[in-house]
């Protein structure tokens, strides 16, 4: 019927409209990935985060919790001054040739 080196060919032009139609779904799935990873994601993970501050800007807060913590950062953060003159050089027991 085909020589040998027409089958491929005859091949391809009998089920083109397959090859046609799987290369047009996989680019339809790879643009839905695609969407799914950048767009949908990013989307629902701001959704949730709003409603997350939603749901915490209507709780009451505890005052005098709020203030021990607030005294505790105020007082750690505090440093004392440095003195410059009780600071040891590091580099006066070098030797220079």
């Amino acid at each position: 019927m085909f020589s040998k080196s027409k089958a491929p060919l005859a091949l391809f032009r009998r089920y083109h409209f397959i090859l046609a139609l799987t290369f047009v779904i996989a680019i339809l799935a790879l643009e839905g990935w695609f969407l799914y990873l950048y767009f949908y994601k990013p989307l629902l993970a701001t959704k949730s985060l709003v409603d997350f501050k939603e749901r915490v800007a209507f709780e009451s807060l505890n005052r005098s919790s709020y203030e021990q913590i607030k005294r505790f950062y105020e007082n750690r953060n505090a440093l004392p001054a440095i003195n410059l003159k009780t600071v040891r050089d590091p580099f006066s027991d070098v030797l220079l040739p």
